[in-house]
């Protein structure tokens, strides 16, 4: 029994010192994942082009770190280009609502003109009242669209107001 009370305590031994081990390098994994999360956080709250500073001695946690800036990079450049193509659309809508504005509103002028001319048969007249009516529909429509481009520009807001 002396020779099996020693191997048992030697197995023992072994094993708490294993367990030890393990421990050890779980915190030490777990404390540079708490690194990286909290420098998530900042980037995050304070959106920058930061990217994440990570030196650990673990290869899969190096990796971890590459591919989130990696990530980090794509999602950077997505955001500039998105930013880039809302700009060019909000260009590209007032450039168009501004050049479809002149030849409506000369349009609109003519027959208003040949509606104050008395001399119309009554299909006429109808005919004229009803392109009036459709010209001021696409120029009304044409303010609604440059309204929501102002309003996706942030240069006007809106004020509610209970009725």
């Amino acid at each position: 029994m002396g020779n099996w009370g020693q191997i048992s305590m030697t197995i023992m031994l072994v094993i708490i010192v294993a367990l030890l081990l393990i421990c050890s390098y779980l915190i030490f994994i777990l404390s540079d994942v708490y690194r990286i999360i909290k420098q998530l956080n900042m980037i995050i709250n304070d959106p920058t082009n930061q990217k994440l500073k990570l030196h650990s001695r673990n290869v899969l946690i190096e990796q971890l770190a590459r591919k989130i800036n990696i990530l980090l990079d794509k999602h950077s450049k997505n955001e500039q280009q998105l930013f880039k193509l809302k700009n060019e659309q909000d260009v590209a809508i007032h450039n168009i609502a501004h050049d479809l504005r002149t030849p409506l509103t000369v349009a609109s002028g003519y027959t208003q003109v040949l509606l104050e001319n008395s001399n119309l048969q009554s299909d006429d007249q109808q005919s004229l009242e009803r392109i009036e009516q459709n010209l001021s529909n696409v120029s009304e429509h044409l303010d609604l669209l440059l309204m929501y481009n102002r309003l996706s520009e942030n240069e006007v807001s809106l004020n509610w107001q209970k009725n």
